[in-house]
């Protein structure tokens, strides 16, 4: 194989992955962005500026991000970064009060359990 068959192999594998790369900030944004989003009212356009500063990006190149994905060839690493943790700080929130969310209703459960078990009411009696 000639070295420049391997050259040409080599930059085919690169462009996948900056694709791989610029769609995955397109995502990451995207959804901070639908998570910015106050509905009826708000634009697109400010709350994709809204996760953007919360991202610690440039709206400029956020913008960027969201108008020209499909032709993007490659991604600030830095903005990859800053919006994958983003990201994640939002997923680490959302599962933590899922997890608050769980124990409380856990509580209330135990609770009422608890009272029915003091007044003497049980399922099996209720059934016959």
């Amino acid at each position: 194989m000639s070295d420049n068959r391997r050259v040409a192999d080599d930059n085919k594998r690169g462009t996948e992955n900056m694709t791989t790369a610029v769609h995955r900030a397109g995502f990451y944004l995207n959804e901070l962005t639908k998570q910015q989003h106050r509905g009826r009212g708000d634009t697109w356009t400010a709350a994709r500026d809204r996760a953007a500063k919360k991202a610690g990006i440039p709206q400029s190149y956020a913008k960027r991000i969201w108008d020209r994905i499909d032709t993007m060839t490659d991604v600030s690493g830095e903005a990859l970064y800053r919006l994958y943790n983003a990201y994640q700080a939002s997923c680490e929130h959302h599962e933590t009060m899922a997890a608050e969310y769980r124990a409380e209703r856990e509580a209330i459960r135990n609770e009422m359990d608890h009272r029915k078990a003091r007044s003497g009411f049980s399922e099996g009696a209720a059934r016959d």
